[in-house]
């Protein structure tokens, strides 16, 4: 009789805990089933075969005295309705709900907000849209963690949200939220808030100032206008503020370089002006400041440097002036300093080259003087940028130690004497045009990863070597406007990556069936060909017209002969030809409107060439030659330059680009 009245004293105590396991599993296997595919998702979610079996063993679940208390499912591809999940509320020890980087779709579910034992909720990377509750945050009274970023939700912001006094960290980034921010703001223990990337717009609100605890703050890609707060001052916490990308205006205020634990700071791409205050940098803490894009004024922040932390410093697109200061040699730690298309004198500190310096951009300010020896103590430089300045002198022997050089760009300067030969072995962009470099080309080493290579515009002479051969994977290649004579190598005709070549103004010879073999037609990638003002001689070869990818064909200005060969009139993407002065004759072809798609311009001075564009009857040897009324005439120097700019711009970003 004890024994049976033992054993029907344990079966009543475990009886709670049997009826709280069936009722939890039903609630995890509802929500199971209203995902899409649920036949083969989530395999060990399931009972054991006529009873209901613990759920705390299931993937993704984690349980305290037996109840559930986590749902972390993040990163399994789950597609369903959200809606699926309003149940899980009634789970009554749940904590913490993760469901991220999943697809899951439709409005946010209601009855999350009811939730009120959450101190986690991450949705974050799915596919929610539609607006938030306008009211009910306010219930979730425990939540530490509230991520909702990278989806498509729309509306305004809940002001109930904004009052969450427990909340640690609120991430709203990357969706479309609209209006302003709320004001109510009382959440006094939070450490990080990010509403970056929507289209909040307004002023930013001064009780922003009272975080006490924040330490973050991103409202970077909004429309916010407005001066920022001084009530930032207050965050005596605040390590990272990310303003960027807004129509602020004003000044950057002194208070933001007073605070001690700010480490970086990023207010580019907005409206500010006035100068940088010189504080910034006397707090050690500092290590990126970014603030380009604007219409800053005035010197540079000598204190800058003063701690040793600093390591990225973005100022382009200002206009600042004045010269580099000289304490900017205690950046031990510096690896990006980009200040181009500025108003910067003066020269360049010999003692700005170190060895953690990974990215240095100058170009388009009006230095002077001559590249630093030094430079060959940068040996982690991956970018090196002083094109469009006034400096001058030969270009050290330094150079040769930056093995890991990526991008080197210096046009549109006064250097001279010859150009490096390390320069053509390691760089994937070299840029010197526009200067006064002289002698052959000195390639002892073709680099397979130069793609992009300018030297246009300099005093170089001799002939073209077949090293060139050796860029295989080269796009663009311009030795245009130099005193280059000879031949152009067969092998040239091997570079079948090369988009744009460019070798007019130059003084080449020979006939040009002779000097570009029919190994022409292999350059399949080739968009802009420019041979015009040298002296090539002979017809124009007809495998040219196997280039269908070509845009642009400049051979004016040569000597050549014979007749515009028909197989040009199958290149169905050119859009600028010119063959004008020359000895061309014969009817000008007509097949594919090849007659009527270019201006007379394009062939005058060709005292053989009779038909449309031209007034000049191929039957009338006697008539002038003169132009027929036609459209706009398409600028072949400015396709050209057009393509290359582009073909620069799209290639820099992808080595080197902001963080927001």
């Amino acid at each position: 009789m004890n024994a049976i009245i033992c054993y029907a004293s344990v079966a009543l105590l475990l009886l709670p805990f049997s009826l709280c396991t069936r009722e939890e599993t039903k609630i995890l296997l509802g929500f199971k089933s209203s995902l899409d595919g649920n036949a083969t998702i989530l395999s060990d979610w399931k009972n054991s075969g006529s009873n209901y079996s613990s759920p705390c063993g299931w993937e993704g679940v984690a349980c305290s005295n037996s109840s559930v208390r986590s749902i972390h499912l993040s990163g399994m591809n789950l597609r369903g309705r959200l809606s699926g999940i309003n149940n899980l509320c009634q789970l009554p020890a749940l904590e913490s709900i993760d469901l991220s980087s999943n697809n899951f779709s439709g409005g946010f579910p209601d009855q999350l907000i009811e939730c009120v034992k959450l101190r986690y909720l991450n949705l974050s990377f799915n596919g929610i849209s539609g607006e938030l509750p306008a009211s009910g945050f306010r219930n979730l009274s425990r939540l530490l963690v509230l991520d909702l970023s990278r989806n498509g939700i729309q509306g305004q912001i809940p002001w109930d949200m904004m009052r969450i006094e427990t909340l640690r960290l609120l991430d709203l980034s990357r969706n479309n939220l609209s209006g302003t921010i709320p004001w109510n703001i009382s959440m006094i223990n939070l450490r990080m808030l990010s509403l970056a990337k929507n289209k909040l717009t307004g002023e930013i609100p001064g009780e922003f100032g009272r975080l006490s605890r924040l330490r973050e703050l991103q409202l970077w890609k909004n429309i916010l206008s407005g001066r920022i707060p001084l009530a930032f001052s207050q965050l005596r916490r605040l390590e990272v503020l990310r303003l960027a990308g807004n129509n602020l205006s004003g000044g950057i205020p002194v208070e933001l370089a007073r605070l001690p634990s700010l480490r970086r700071i990023s207010v580019f791409e907005n409206r500010l002006g006035g100068e940088i205050p010189q504080e910034f940098g006397l707090h050690s803490a500092l290590e990126d400041f970014e603030a380009a894009l604007n219409g800053l004024t005035g010197p540079l922040p000598a204190n800058l440097c003063r701690g040793d932390r600093l390591s990225f410093v973005g100022l382009d697109g200002n206009n600042l002036s004045g010269s580099i200061p000289p304490s900017y040699s205690n950046c031990t730690k510096l690896e990006v300093f980009y200040a181009p298309s500025n108003q910067l004198e003066g020269t360049i500190p010999a003692s700005f080259f170190t060895p953690s310096l990974l990215a240095l951009n100058l170009c388009s300010n009006q230095l002077h003087g001559s590249l630093p020896a030094s430079i060959g103590n940068a040996t982690s430089l991956a970018f090196l940028g002083i094109c469009n300045n006034e400096l001058s002198g030969e270009l050290p022997a330094g150079l040769a130690n930056l093995v890991d050089l990526l991008d080197f760009s210096a046009g549109n300067n006064r250097f001279s004497g010859s150009i490096p030969p390390s320069l053509f072995s390691r760089p994937v962009m070299l840029d010197v045009s526009g200067n006064n470099f002289s002698g052959e080309l000195g390639i002892d080493n073709s680099s397979s990863h130069l793609v992009f290579m300018d030297l246009s515009r300099n005093q170089l002479t001799g002939s073209l070597r077949s090293e060139l051969c050796g860029f295989i994977n080269m796009h663009v290649l311009s030795l245009a406007f130099n005193h280059l004579d000879g031949f152009i190598p067969d092998c040239l005709g091997n570079l079948s990556s090369l988009q744009i070549l460019d070798l007019s103004h130059n003084s080449l010879r020979g006939e040009l069936t002779g000097s570009i073999p029919p190994e022409l037609g292999r350059l399949i990638a080739l968009r802009s060909l420019n041979l015009s003002f040298n002296s090539f001689s002979g017809g124009i070869p007809g495998e040219i017209g196997q280039l269908q990818n070509l845009e642009s064909l400049d051979v004016s200005s040569n000597h050549l002969s014979g007749q515009i060969p028909s197989s040009l009139t199958n290149l169905g993407y050119l859009a600028s030809f010119n063959a004008s002065s020359n000895d061309l004759r014969g009817r000008i072809p007509s097949e594919n409107t090849f007659n009527t798609r270019f201006p007379a311009s394009c062939f005058q001075s060709n005292s053989g060439l009779c038909g449309l564009p031209l007034i000049k009857s191929c039957g009338d040897t006697n008539a002038e030659e003169m132009a027929a009324p036609h459209a706009t005439d398409i600028s072949v120097e400015a396709f050209a330059i057009g393509t290359l700019a582009g073909f620069v711009s799209a290639l820099a970003v992808t080595l080197f680009f902001y963080r927001p």
